[in-house]
């Protein structure tokens, strides 16, 4: 094919021109995507219109200044006609495309697509495009994969143990010459190799029956005789010649009844199976051992007289037996057996009365006069109770309790107090008074109660002379008043009713089913409503003037409308750091977008914009299709239906992006110039 124009798109430009606007930065091609479709090299977006198929198979490097050779495979099964690819680099970011209206080439199912082409640049200097793995190009050949192989040297070809180059026949000659000879093998030799069978062999070579080594008894042949005689004969005593009258002592056995005497002096000895002794038995500087009783290794017993009387190594357990006096004891592991040398009664508690020097540990304790009420202290699963009980063994606590003292305090574990009580009853609870139990905003008895008595009820907060306390009237309403000790001065700070709020200052918040209204104090003559918020609509809330009932402005899902202009005064700011974002590649859309983009002037239609005004617009259904993400497709409301918006600040990168293409091309026709 002709050497084509490949076309460098405009995020590709972006990436190889250097930061400084002087040159080309370095770029690394690692995919080629393929289509067959034809398609507008000047209109295509962030990948290849169409794209089937994405390869990794392909290699190239620059030829000259503006020219790169590249090699594309694939050997996969796929069938289809290649109208257009593209040259994707390292970053995802499309840096090139070609496409034209009739096939590239076209590839079957069993055959491999090599597409070895030539593609020229211009204004683009090739010798910056890296292409996958050069390697590729003229891939080494393998036992399995076509390729190019290096010739071995003679001095490779003589080691023979290189696998991976190939031999010449001059390298074939000189390494069969160097192990064979020159020549080899020779006309006999070659006849030699030729024949069929081992007896033709041995003909060839003159070799008569002798050569069989057939030398077996009675085969003819007396190559196996010694002096005349086989084998078994020198195996029979009778033909042994000069055997010696004595021979050399050797180790041996005899039977015991052979020895004279042993037998005697064996039966003086103790049997190991079990024997009496009718002597006495002394140890001398060693131990007697007695184990395995009743099969385990570490039980022993020592009997004593008649055989019910012993004492016995039981597991963890020592038992004493006397069959005699009809005793016996089991002293336990870690058990003591008690004397007077090791028990003193008169360390014991009296249980008449008594002082103890040291802690006391009980399950349970009950203190108290007979048939008078006690105090039982015992303990639980990680609880401790205090129980005044109305007799010795009450089950429930039923009496009353008194703690006297002149204060009271708890701690905590760790002996920092959280509550205290004073002698004149004051209560300071560091984390608060809790009610017990869940609350009902519908039965108020099941919170914390705190209540006067009086006057509906009341919680008062005191901090030094000052005072702040909220109380209930007439059951409806709740007041805040606050105190000042300085000037004895009590304040309202506000009431709040069941449908309204209301400050001191005659300014009112009341619930006006389905909205809320704001009042202010408008004179004498009363109230004045200024604007009311409702949630009765079921495209948000709705802020409304009740003196001309029209709504100034909406919010819903988090979306603000408003039917004026929005005037701030510190301008608009929009987070941009790039500590803010994960930035996937450069903007995609420029000069070429902008110059399809569709505009148009007119007015908003009253329905949804009444002020008459003549504005310049974009279309934002026609943007969607040029720049989806500067348009929300449901971004307002109009007539019962969501239509699309268009989001300006996506725009300006675009804008952006157009300006440095028109720069570019400038400087590009002034260089010309």
């Amino acid at each position: 094919m002709p050497i084509p124009q490949i076309t460098i798109t405009p995020a590709g430009f972006a990436a190889i021109v250097n930061a400084e606007n002087t040159g080309t930065a370095p770029v690394k091609l690692t995919q080629v995507g393929l289509t067959a479709q034809h398609f507008d090299v000047g209109t295509v977006g962030a990948s290849v219109p169409a794209e089937f198929k994405r390869l990794t198979t392909f290699g190239g490097k620059a030829v000259a200044d503006d020219t790169l050779h590249l090699n594309v495979r694939d050997d996969g099964t796929d069938t289809y006609t290649l109208r257009g690819f593209g040259l994707y680099l390292q970053d995802g970011t499309l840096f090139a495309v070609y496409s034209q209206s009739t096939p590239i080439m076209e590839k079957a199912a069993a055959a491999t697509l090599l597409l070895a082409t030539d593609i020229r640049f211009a204004k683009i200097n090739a010798t910056s495009i890296e292409v996958g793995d050069i390697d590729f190009i003229n891939p080494p050949a393998t036992t399995t994969q076509m390729g190019v192989v290096r010739l071995a040297t003679e001095q490779e070809a003589d080691a023979g143990s290189d696998p991976a180059t190939a031999i010449t026949p001059r390298g074939l000659a000189r390494y069969i010459n160097n192990r064979f000879g020159v020549g080899a093998p020779s006309t006999f030799v070659k006849t030699l190799l030729g024949l069929a069978t081992a007896a033709m062999f041995r003909v060839e070579l003159g070799l008569k029956s002798a050569s069989l080594r057939d030398e077996g008894h009675g085969n003819g042949l007396n190559a196996d005789l010694l002096d005349g005689a086989h084998g078994d004969y020198y195996l029979d005593w009778k033909n042994f010649t000069g055997v010696p009258n004595r021979f050399t002592p050797a180790p041996h056995t005899h039977p015991i009844g052979e020895v004279d005497g042993l037998q005697p002096a064996l039966d003086g000895k103790a049997n190991r199976a079990g024997d009496t002794f009718t002597g006495p038995l002394a140890v001398n500087g060693a131990m007697l051992r007695s184990y395995g009783w009743s099969g385990v290794a570490s039980n022993g017993i020592l009997v004593l007289g008649d055989t019910g009387s012993s004492i016995v190594k039981n597991g963890a357990y020592f038992d004493f037996n006397n069959s005699a006096g009809g005793y016996t004891a089991t002293l336990s592991a870690g058990g003591t057996i008690w004397t007077s040398g090791n028990f003193d009664p008169g360390k014991k508690v009296n249980k008449a009365g008594d002082t103890m020097t040291g802690e006391l540990t009980t399950v349970g304790l009950r203190v108290g006069y007979p048939n008078n009420p006690v105090a039982r202290i015992f303990s639980d699963s990680g609880v401790v109770h205090w129980d005044s009980r109305s007799g010795y063994d009450g089950a429930l606590p039923d009496a009353h309790a008194y703690y006297r003292a002149a204060a009271h305090a708890w701690t905590n574990s760790i002996g920092v107090i959280v509550a205290s009580l004073s002698g004149s009853g004051a209560l300071v609870a560091n984390g608060g008074v809790k009610g017990g139990g869940a609350f009902d905003p519908n039965a108020p008895h099941a919170a914390g109660l705190i209540s006067s008595g009086s006057y509906g009820g009341g919680i008062a907060m005191q901090d030094g002379n000052h005072w702040a306390w909220l109380y209930t009237a007439a059951g409806n309403t709740i007041f805040a008043r606050v105190l000042n000790g300085a000037s004895g001065v009590a304040t309202e700070l506000f009431n709040a009713s069941t449908n309204a709020f209301r400050t001191p200052t005659d300014h009112v918040i009341q619930k006006n089913i389905p909205g809320i209204n704001f009042y202010s104090p408008a004179g004498s003559v009363g109230y004045k409503v200024f604007a009311n918020i409702s949630d009765s609509v079921a495209d948000g809330i709705h802020f409304t003037n009740i003196g001309t009932n029209v709504t100034f402005a909406k919010l819903k899902d988090g979306i603000a409308e408003f039917s004026g202009s929005v005037s701030p005064a510190g301008g608009y700011d929009f987070g941009s750091s790039r500590k803010l974002k994960d930035i996937d590649g450069p903007v995609p859309y420029g000069l070429a977008a902008v110059e399809r983009m569709e505009l148009a002037a007119g007015h908003y239609k009253p329905e949804y914009n009444n002020d008459g005004r003549r504005r310049l617009f974009f279309v934002a259904e026609q943007l969607a299709e040029l720049v989806p993400e500067a348009v929300d497709l449901e971004g307002v409301e109009f007539n019962g239906e969501r239509v699309p918006s268009i989001k300006l600040d996506q725009l300006l990168p675009v804008l952006a992006r157009a300006i440095q293409e028109l720069a570019g091309q400038v400087r590009e026709l002034r260089e010309r110039v």
